[in-house]
């Protein structure tokens, strides 16, 4: 993985659990709303990344 990803991933974990911490006092709606969301986005990320990597494995492979 390159250092790209591992920034955006390190960022959505540095996110959630900043989001965590300052979301106790909202409720657990909330919470679960935020956590939904970043997975959602973490789950996107995967995706980009893995349809990255095997487009690039195909240009190296020609």
């Amino acid at each position: 993985m390159n250092r790209f990803w591992r920034g955006m991933f390190a960022g959505m974990l540095l996110g959630t659990a900043v989001g965590m911490w300052l979301l106790p006092q909202m409720g657990m709606d909330s919470r679960e709303r935020v956590m939904e969301t970043t997975r959602g986005l973490a789950n996107r990320a995967e995706r980009m990344f893995q349809r990255r990597k095997a487009e690039m494995m195909d240009v190296m492979d020609k």
